[in-house]
């Protein structure tokens, strides 16, 4: 089964889940989870762990270009 990148909308048949969360998690809306390509996983993973430490989640998908909706897991 092959699954599309929330970022790049190519194919990949195991996708990278990035979890972006606020720092106290209490509920499933304090989290967002994108799944990825490797590339784009990694490439992500490593500008929110760079630049977006105590951001919350609408301030990171803001500062990362991501700033649709997408499905809280």
């Amino acid at each position: 089964m092959n699954y599309i990148c929330d970022i790049c909308k190519g194919y990949t048949a195991q996708p990278l889940c990035v979890r972006i969360s606020e720092e106290k998690v209490r509920t499933t809306e304090d989290r967002i989870e994108i799944n990825c390509c490797k590339k784009c996983g990694n490439e992500l993973f490593s500008r929110v762990s760079n630049e977006c430490k105590g951001m919350s989640i609408k301030k990171t998908l803001n500062h990362i270009g991501l700033n649709y909706p997408h499905k809280t897991n």
